[in-house]
């Protein structure tokens, strides 16, 4: 009796060897579907312009809470204040995080370095101009840090990779 091969084996083997072209609709001609190393380099360059402009929206959120305020009440420009401090803070956790990003974990260690720092200054802005401390002004800090934080970690995933 002739032994058959597997049907695994044998659907692993044309998978391995077989390459996946798809016919065209008006030539019947078939296409690649491999993208080259161009296409794949303008797609990431894209990608990384977006994450870019995102990560600028998500660190003015905290200006634009600021400026709704001002208009709102007509002379309060404290947030205006509070909101500089925290991106103070942000930018120079980054500057001084950005040299140590070799490892993944780096990014977890800068963005959550970026949060608290940026909390801490904006509460201490906020201390400094007069605001009583309590649990409005450590929930507007730790809403602007979370803010920078997350414009922090696109900022940082938007930049190109270098190996």
């Amino acid at each position: 009796m002739a032994r058959h091969p597997q049907p695994l084996a044998v659907a692993q083997e044309l998978a391995r060897t077989q390459v996946f072209l798809v016919p065209q609709a008006p030539s019947r001609r078939p296409v690649n579907l491999r993208l080259s190393a161009k296409t794949m380099t303008m797609k990431r360059a894209l990608q990384s312009r977006r994450l870019f402009a995102l990560s600028i929206f998500v660190a003015a959120v905290p200006f634009a809470f600021a400026l709704v305020r001002a208009v709102r009440t007509g002379y309060d420009l404290r947030y205006f204040w509070v909101a500089l401090a925290s991106l103070l803070g942000a930018m120079a956790t980054i500057a001084v995080g950005r040299t140590h990003m070799r490892r993944p974990i780096a990014f977890v260690a800068l963005v959550a370095g970026v949060f608290v720092i940026s909390t801490l200054l904006a509460v201490f802005a906020a201390s400094l101009i007069g605001t009583t401390l309590g649990l409005g002004i450590i929930t507007v800090g730790a809403a602007f840090g979370f803010c920078f934080a997350v414009g922090a970690l696109l900022h940082v995933l938007a930049r190109p990779r270098s190996l």
